[in-house]
């Protein structure tokens, strides 16, 4: 398959989840496509956050998809 399977980020959001004790955990909910599949999407906890990792964890959960999709 020709596709174009390159990752493109097309939403960061900021949310948050709450723990059954009332704590609090600020995530980015991060969505991207891959080619013209997806929306797919991601959560990173706003104190890990960095650019650099978010490119990661992207492309890491991005790998098997374009392996199914390339196959």
């Amino acid at each position: 398959m020709a596709n174009n399977l390159t990752t493109t980020v097309v939403r960061i959001v900021e949310d948050a989840l709450l723990s059954a004790i009332g704590g609090v955990t600020r995530r980015y909910r991060i969505t991207y496509m891959l080619g013209s599949h997806g929306p797919y999407s991601i959560t990173m906890d706003v104190a890990e956050f960095t650019a650099d990792k978010a490119k990661a964890a992207i492309e890491a959960a991005a790998a098997p998809l374009r392996a199914l999709l390339s196959s």
